[in-house]
């Protein structure tokens, strides 16, 4: 196989989109947020390293292309990639690596340091932000969820994730199985009165559907998923309670 070749990812090792299906494959039911994982992939990784033969990524292809990385903008934004996704972006590709292959190029970069950024609502937008929830413009599921988040303590991925198999309305409980935790083990959360209501109302609806929050579904796309992506209604409700 020429060099040029090997580049195209024409060869024996197959291309870097070949071992990522791959390794998505294999580890598509523990991953705790596909969804930003193959969106980070599609937008950052894919059309630099995808098209490649992964025996032709060394440790310089990996570093131009994160030098790229610091030179994107943001999507929707006048800024550029922040730290801590330009971390996940590096952090997959070695997962991706680590996983299929025998060697690992990405091994030596280093990642960023990534600072908390905790967000208070004062006073005075506590009052915006529950007019901008209870209002028309809200869709429902978005209500529903911003509620329960705060009635429960619950993370975004566990919520959106949520399945009624693992909720029992009569004890008035939901289990947080052990593969879906954070902390690796299972957690038993109480659900109270307003988290009952918001459930019992959904149950009465879509009770016979998989998951609490449920995905769109066509005829190309028909199998059951949670619901993955609420971006940009969330983002509306934020303008709406002039909440930056």
């Amino acid at each position: 196989v020429s060099a040029i070749e090997k580049l195209k990812g024409i060869g024996k090792g197959g291309t870097f989109h070949d071992k990522y299906l791959s390794y998505i494959e294999k580890r598509k039911d523990k991953l705790k947020d596909i969804y930003n994982t193959e969106l980070r992939y599609k937008t950052h990784i894919q059309r630099h390293l995808g098209n490649m033969n992964i025996d032709a990524i060394t440790e310089v292809t990996i570093s131009k292309w994160v030098k790229k990385l610091y030179t994107t903008k943001a999507k929707d934004k006048d800024t550029f990639l922040s730290p801590t996704t330009i971390n996940r972006c590096i952090a997959l590709v070695k997962a991706v690596f680590n996983s299929e292959c025998d060697r690992n190029p990405a091994s030596k970069i280093k990642m960023n340091k990534e600072f908390c950024r905790d967000r208070y609502l004062r006073p005075h937008e506590t009052r915006k932000f529950w007019e901008a929830v209870h209002s028309e413009e809200t869709p429902e599921y978005l209500r529903d969820l911003v509620i329960l988040a705060l009635t429960t303590g619950a993370r975004k991925a566990n919520l959106l994730s949520m399945q009624w198999e693992d909720i029992n309305l009569d004890n008035r409980e939901w289990i947080i199985k052990s593969e879906k935790s954070k902390s690796g083990r299972p957690m038993l959360i109480p659900l109270e009165d307003v988290s009952m209501s918001i459930l019992q109302r959904r149950y009465n609806v879509k009770g016979r559907k998989k998951y609490v929050f449920m995905g769109h579904t066509s005829k190309d796309n028909p199998k059951e998923e949670h619901l993955k992506y609420f971006r940009k209604p969330w983002v509306r409700l934020l303008e709406r309670a002039d909440i930056k």
